[in-house]
């Protein structure tokens, strides 16, 4: 949303100026005034690009602010699996929640802003869809009276497009509209007015198109839309339409028409659109009661500067307010920008070198990367107010994520990774053929061991992998994150239970537990599972486990384990 914000504050002080500038021009004309407001309705459409090309400069408001340094963004690959056996892997999973997708107030913000840009949006294109309607739907006027008129006035006013002349059905809609091929649109009694009303009507509708009117106005409709939440841009438009009028009325009495004459024409139209009023279409239309007042006492006032905009007074306005445009789309208020810093360690206090630690902005999506030192001192620097996510990640450690928000300050956090959980898989199956009675085949003998050897008793196993665990580096390291997994000592089998032989009941159970710092199986507890027996079969073969605890620093430590039972009958 800053974006957003920082360009109505630029768009708003172009029109500012520009608002600005027609009013201390109130003794020039309204052609030159309109000029003024429709170029400034232009630089402030192309604000935001001119962003990029404009000369950077800034203004510090208070508090520290210091430039972005360069960051990586791009996406961070997640953490690696580490296979500590066969079937034993740890898999890191977050220890703390990821942030929910609840709305803060930016997106909230932000909602706001695109509903009413689409809803003002979308009642133009529905404008837009009625007057084409109402095109589609009119005859084409080749009354002589007419189209004598009309080639003559165009003509006059130096319009070499064609001129689609045009009658609807409405008893008082008089618009103008189109850029490249314009239509005039004539109320369905306009084949019976005098000579005098044509002639005033066609003026001041072939002004309009002389002048590009219809273009710019829906321009600034478009701007308008995007900012519909800045009065500044309503009044512009409004004010825009206004000198439109007023410079439109000035050709019709430039070209020899009577003020007294035109002003009683108008207040005729006006009559008949307030005895039924036309309904709203993008495009101006010839009579409004708003101004009409206003442009019947200009009409008449002889004193009034009714001159037309000369090209030199065109490119001046347009030079002084594109510099305006460049000036203010290079400015920028110095951001106040925070710091994020701090230390990563595992769950003993030892520093984790070489952590990946990711700040993602949750507005703009935007991913900075930075890796701890060797003390697990990380820092993110130069960072724009707003939301934000932490991610942290070490090998074999579950992935940590945190939620920020920053409003320019320093934020300073120690980290604490936990080590990943061990999940095991196991497939248990049973075949139809072992409910028979008879006894199963005796199993073959074990080979002879050789001369002088005899197969290692579980006991001795045990005291070699303590004793390999003894001279372990990471004991004597002062690093962190040395992790050695667990060893599996004893392993027993679940068996497929007796009394669901051939039932066709069988399923997946799912254990969750830990592995103590001695070694055996502590406080496992079911998931899930398909039936009660499955589940207490599972239970009694993964407690009679045993391992070589998990080892973090040279230290024994308790980590979770998830097992999964496949049980299997065919």
């Amino acid at each position: 949303m800053s974006l957003l914000i920082e360009s109505a504050i630029k768009v708003s002080l172009i029109v500012v100026v520009a608002l600005a500038v027609a009013a201390l021009m109130r003794t020039r004309s309204a052609s030159l005034r309109h000029w003024v407001l429709a170029a400034a309705i232009v630089c402030a459409a192309l604000a935001p690009a001119a962003a990029r090309i404009a000369p950077a400069w800034h203004v510090a408001f208070g508090g520290r602010s210091a430039p972005p340094p360069p960051v990586a963004r791009r996406a961070v690959p997640p953490a690696p699996v580490v296979v500590l056996s066969e079937t034993i892997t740890v898999t890191p999973s977050p220890t703390l929640p990821a942030p929910s997708e609840r709305w803060s107030v930016g997106r909230i913000v932000f909602a706001t802003w695109l509903a009413g840009a689409l809803l003002c949006l979308a009642i133009l294109a529905i404008g837009f869809t009625r007057l084409t309607w109402i095109a589609s739907r009119s005859h084409r006027v080749e009354n002589d009276a007419w189209m004598t008129q009309l080639v003559a006035i165009a003509e006059a006013f130096g319009i070499t497009r064609p001129i689609l002349l045009l009658q609807s059905d409405h008893p008082t809609l008089l618009v103008t509209w189109g850029a490249l091929a314009p239509e005039i649109i004539l109320p369905i009694g306009a084949d019976a007015w005098p000579a005098d009303r044509i002639r005033i009507v066609l003026c001041h509708e072939l002004a309009h198109i002389a002048r590009g009117d219809w273009l710019v106005q829906m321009l600034a409709e478009v701007v308008r839309s995007a900012y519909w939440f800045n009065p500044i841009l309503w009044i512009a438009s409004s004010r825009m339409r206004q000198e439109s009028e007023h410079a439109c009325d000035d050709a019709v009495l430039s070209a020899g028409i009577e003020g007294s004459d035109y002003a009683a024409q108008l207040l005729d139209l006006a009559r008949a659109v307030k005895r039924q009023r036309h309904p709203w279409v993008p495009a101006q239309a010839i009579v409004r009661a708003s101004n009409l007042e206003r442009r019947v006492s200009a009409m008449l006032n002889a004193g009034i500067n009714r001159q037309p905009i000369t090209r030199k007074g065109r490119l001046s306005a347009a030079i002084a307010l594109t510099g305006v445009t460049l000036l203010v789309a290079g400015f920028g208020a110095a951001q106040t920008l925070s710091i994020v810093s701090g230390t990563i360690v595992d769950p003993l206090g030892k520093s984790l070198a070489n952590a990946t630690l990711t700040l993602t902005s949750v507005q703009t999506d935007a991913k900075h990367e930075v890796h701890s030192d060797q003390a697990g001192r990380f820092e993110f620097v130069g960072l724009p107010s707003g939301d934000y996510v932490l991610q942290a990640e070490f090998l074999g450690f579950a992935t940590m994520k945190d939620r920020m928000a920053l409003t320019g300050e320093n934020v300073r956090r120690t980290l604490t990774m936990q080590v990943g959980s061990i999940q095991e898989t196991i497939s248990i199956k049973f075949d139809a053929s072992e409910t028979s009675t008879a006894p199963p085949p005796p199993p073959p003998p074990p080979p002879p061991p050789g001369p002088g050897v005899s197969p290692p008793s579980w006991e001795e196993f045990r005291d070699r992998v303590r004793a390999k665990r003894a001279s372990d580096p990471c004991a004597q390291s002062s690093d962190g994150g040395c992790l050695m997994p667990p060893v599996k000592l004893k392993d027993v089998k679940a068996r497929f239970p007796d009394s669901l032989k051939g039932t066709k009941i069988d399923g997946v159970v799912l254990l969750h537990g830990a592995i103590g710092a001695d070694g055996y199986v502590h406080n496992l507890q079911i998931v899930s599972s398909p039936h009660p027996e499955l589940s207490a079969s599972a239970i009694e073969a993964v407690s009679q486990w045993q391992f070589a605890a998990t080892q973090l620093d040279g230290v024994p430590i308790e980590t979770s384990i998830n097992v999964t039972v496949n049980f299997s009958g065919r």
